[in-house]
C-alpha cells in the first residue's frame, strides 16, 4: 500500500509495479539533479528500459540488457602494474591500469529493494512496539484472533458448486 500523506489517501498496488515506478521516478530525479554525472548512453534510459505496453513489469525488471545499462561512473581506481615479457628478453616495464566501476540499473533496483525492505521492517517494528505497549494480544495474531473469533468467508463451497 502506498500512502499520500498530503492528500490522506492510499493505493493498493502490486509490488513489482511499485518498484518499476520508483525506478523511473528515482532515475528522472537523479538525472535532473546530477545530469552531468550521467553517462551519455543513459540519457534515454526510460526508452531503453522498455514499456509496459510491450513487456510485463516483471519482464522489464528482470531483463538482463536493461539491468546492465550503465548510469554513471561510480568509482575509478588507478594502479601501477609491472609487466614482464620474458620471451622478448626486455626489461620489465610499469603500466598504469585504470579500473572503472559503473553504477548500473541493476544497482539502483537493488538499492530500491533494500530501501523498501527497511521501510517494511521499520513499520513492523513500530506495530510490534505499539501492540506490546498497549497490552494487546501477541504480535502477529491471526485475523480470527483480532476480530474476536468472528470471520465470514466471502464464498462457501455451496456458492461456487451451484454455479452454472
Amino acid at each position: 500500500m502506498l500512502w499520500d500523506e498530503n492528500d490522506k489517501r492510499g493505493w493498493l498496488v502490486n509490488g513489482t509495479d511499485t518498484v518499476l515506478h520508483l525506478l523511473h521516478a528515482s532515475l528522472n530525479h537523479s538525472r535532473n539533479i546530477f545530469s552531468s554525472a550521467f553517462l551519455p548512453d543513459s540519457k534515454t534510459q526510460p526508452e531503453k528500459l522498455g514499456s509496459t505496453e510491450t513487456k510485463s513489469v516483471l519482464g522489464i525488471l528482470s531483463d538482463p540488457e536493461a539491468r546492465a545499462l550503465r548510469l554513471y561512473v561510480e568509482r575509478t581506481v588507478e594502479r601501477e602494474e609491472e609487466i614482464r615479457d620474458d620471451a622478448a628478453g626486455t626489461a620489465p616495464r610499469t603500466a598504469s591500469i585504470k579500473e572503472i566501476t559503473n553504477y548500473r540499473v541493476e544497482d539502483r533496483i537493488e538499492h530500491l529493494y533494500n530501501t523498501l525492505e527497511k521501510l517494511i521492517d521499520y513499520k513492523a517494528d513500530l506495530e510490534k512496539a505499539a501492540v506490546s505497549r498497549l497490552g494487546l494480544p501477541g504480535y502477529g495474531a491471526s485475523l480470527r484472533d483480532r476480530t474476536s473469533g468472528t470471520f465470514t468467508p466471502v464464498t462457501t463451497p455451496s456458492t461456487y458448486e451451484s454455479a452454472p
